[in-house]
């Protein structure tokens, strides 16, 4: 897959970033030699090769999921106004 000039200005777009018209080529430049390594990876022969999560394939020893304290909600709500049915009623943030 090839990057042009107008996918860089669209990537920049989504991503909500200004860049300069100066810096488009060097961004073009970046995005290819990311698109060429992992041309370069699809061409490797894995059919041989487990999948693994982790490479060591060890596991996690867990602790015993137990309660060792109490929330005192009613407490906590005490210390402000805005409180309504249990919950904290907090400013919009999206429309």
């Amino acid at each position: 897959m090839m990057v042009t000039h107008e996918d860089v200005i669209k990537f920049a777009d989504l991503a909500k970033i200004a860049i300069d018209e100066k810096q488009i080529d060097h961004y073009l430049k970046s995005l290819q030699s990311i698109l060429d390594l992992a041309g370069q990876m699809e061409v490797v022969d894995t059919t041989s090769v487990q999948p693994v999560a982790h490479p060591f394939g060890i596991t996690q020893r867990l602790r015993p999921d137990k309660i060792t304290e109490i929330v005192h909600r009613g407490d906590f709500q005490k210390l402000t106004k805005h409180t309504e049915a249990g919950l904290y009623c907090v400013p919009l943030v999206l429309e």
